[in-house]
């Protein structure tokens, strides 16, 4: 039987975005440090534990962080250094086993099979002092699967060890919050009551299988310990390296930056064929070595490196260049180059904008001071370009109704926070009231069963059919729910001795009653 071993680091990102070293004493996790979401960087990511400790916590809004933390420091989520920090953890792993896999950013699998010669308290020992190099708090455990050794890393204990053929019984009592699944899966494992993973694990495989789809069916297999991961041998990337030589030794930089534009070229595709964008890149120039003092021969030639950093990681030769050739315009050549060397140094996952200001998602600071001064430079010293922030959001305009035919469709936030009664637009057509709503919680039902997602969209159009009959034709679709539009109609009757009361469901007053008694509402079963 395979055995694996889990690492976990934790808050890894911080100590990679901060550029923590080995040793440091995580002296990072002690300050108020954040990193924003990716893809929603008005969201906290990762939060240090001294944040989470006022509060903090990862999903919450930077301002609302910022109102708990008032010395807040936020960076945006780093991609290139954090995959370089988990590269030299992987490294620095590999001297204990060639077999080694990273997870998620402060997550790696390594394959202990074969290593029982040296004992597995042994090895795991071992694997735990390389991590806590990076924090004190890692940990370190062995098992015969990876979701078995993951769960053992939170227990408190330097190095647990799950015995061989003993996964299942572990995880047993395992909080199903270890099991990796999907959020909605454990949203409804939770609503169900299933909390540990032995509740889960003692279904039945076909009424799972039946009620939830492959994705139940596989979260039933790993709270049984049935994982079919395992670490691999762990392959340094290959070098994304482009060489020439000079012809003739060249005193002047345009041949220089001919070759360099050239390698560019190559490595902007094969780094994008895997997926990745440039972050930072060196151009080594081979100098001539001519000058020995030795008659007939040559001295050894000599090398001058340049790193280029991006400010956004970019997979497009024309900005790349740019950056390389204000870097190398002030380089002053101490002999004649006879060859040229570009390497990528730190790669990032490739991005749809690539630069375009007009994408709502490019947020990068350096880039858009450098477009506003692209701006200033073509417009002229005269003109004054500067950037201004605003916020839009009102608090005490939530939930007011706003005419279409004014604001249009852009006042509907793009990434709207969910509420039970979402946020609408509206505008006239006529007589009838036209309203959407997006942004519904997943807490409301779309229809009987059905619930809201981040999807699903209500087109409502309101119309006086009499004095005292108002209608609202109803249109639902979410093309994740259902295959064509939802349609219903409400017929609504004008009751002008009616008074509408408070009810407020956190107060519990589901039957609320009038001052003489009398129920206000009435829910059947209660």
């Amino acid at each position: 039987m395979s055995r694996v071993a889990c690492v976990r680091i934790p808050r890894f990102p911080l100590a990679a975005v901060w550029g923590a070293e080995p040793g440091d004493g995580a002296d990072w996790d002690a300050r108020p440090l954040a990193l924003s979401a990716p893809a929603v960087p008005e969201r906290v990511h990762v939060a240090s534990a001294a944040l989470a400790e006022r509060g903090v916590l990862a999903g919450m809004r930077v301002t609302a962080a910022q109102a708990l933390a008032a010395d807040l420091e936020v960076r945006a989520w780093d991609e290139a250094a954090i995959g370089h920090a988990v590269n030299r953890v992987t490294m620095a792993l590999l001297a204990v086993s060639p077999q080694v896999t990273p997870g998620p950013p402060g997550l790696w699998w390594v394959g202990v099979h074969g290593l029982s010669h040296r004992g597995e308290r042994v090895v795991g020992a071992e694997l735990l002092a390389l991590a806590r190099a990076w924090h004190p708090a890692a940990r370190a455990a062995l098992a015969s699967s990876c979701v078995a050794a993951r769960a053992a890393t939170w227990l408190e204990r330097d190095v647990p060890i799950v015995p061989a053929g003993r996964d299942a019984a572990f995880l047993a009592r395992t909080p199903l919050a270890l099991v990796p699944m999907d959020g909605e899966l454990r949203a409804t494992f939770r609503a169900l009551g299933l909390v540990r993973a032995g509740q889960l694990a003692a279904l039945a495989p076909g009424d799972v299988e039946a009620r939830w789809g492959a994705a139940g069916l596989a979260a039933w297999r790993l709270a049984r310990g049935d994982d079919q991961r395992r670490p691999a041998l762990a392959v340094p990337p290959a070098p994304h390296l482009v060489s020439a030589d000079l012809p003739v030794p060249a005193t002047t930089l345009e041949p220089v930056l001919f070759l360099v534009r050239a390698a560019l070229d190559r490595l902007v595709q094969e780094v994008a064929r895997d997926g990745r964008a440039i972050a930072a890149f060196e151009v080594t120039l081979v100098l001539d070595g001519t000058g020995s003092s030795l008659p007939g021969v040559a001295a050894p030639a000599r090398t001058a490196v340049r790193r280029v950093a991006c400010a956004v990681p970019l997979a497009r030769v024309e900005p790349l260049f740019e950056q390389c050739r204000a870097v190398l315009d002030d380089w002053a050549l101490e002999a004649p180059v006879t060859g040229v060397r570009v390497q990528v140094t730190e790669r990032a996952a490739l991005t749809g904008e690539q630069g375009d200001l007009l994408h709502t998602g490019w947020r990068d600071p350096a880039a858009a001071e450098a477009a506003f001064a692209r701006l200033r430079a073509s417009l002229g010293a005269q003109a004054v370009v500067r950037p201004e922030g605003r916020d839009a959001h009102a608090v005490e305009r939530r939930g007011e109704w706003t005419d279409g035919r004014i604001v249009g469709w852009s006042m509907l936030p793009e990434d709207p926070d969910p509420f039970f009664n979402g946020h609408s637009i509206g505008h006239w057509e006529g007589d009838t009231l036209v309203v959407d709503t997006v942004g519904l919680s997943p807490m409301v039902n779309l229809v009987e069963g059905i619930k809201a997602t981040e999807r699903s969209r209500i087109h409502e159009r309101f119309t006086r059919i009499a004095q005292d009959k108002l209608t609202d034709e109803i249109t639902v679709t979410d093309p994740g729910l259902f295959a064509e539009p939802y349609v219903t109609t409400q017929t609504y009757t004008l009751k002008p001795d009616w008074e509408m009361r408070e009810y407020v469901c956190q107060e519990n007053n589901h039957d609320a009653a009038d001052p003489f008694g009398r129920p206000s509402m009435s829910i059947d079963g209660m």
